[in-house]
């Protein structure tokens, strides 16, 4: 099943964020284009993400960098979680 792609211009106007957050987003490394033709499209997680640092945004107050501090750290305790359901499988 193919994804929907979607412009930059097109985030902005899907999440009503503000334009220049997320290119911060885009330059943080938070948000990553899947192709990069004649613009950069989009797929749908990138769309989630951005609603999920907009939500951490809201409700913490973060800015970019502790945004970029909180996704390494959900990453990290994703990770681990796979790792522990692994190890646990092999008991």
């Amino acid at each position: 099943m193919p994804t929907e792609r979607y412009t930059f211009e097109t985030l902005v106007e899907i999440t009503s964020a503000d334009r220049q957050l997320l290119a911060a987003y885009r330059e943080h490394g938070l948000i990553v284009p899947v192709s990069e033709d004649a613009e950069p499209h989009f797929d749908d997680d990138a769309l989630h993400q951005i609603r999920r640092l907009e939500f951490l945004r809201a409700a913490y107050g973060a800015n970019v960098e502790g945004l970029r501090a909180i996704c390494q750290l959900l990453e990290r305790v994703e990770t681990l979680e796979a790792e522990v359901r692994f190890l646990r499988a092999r008991l």
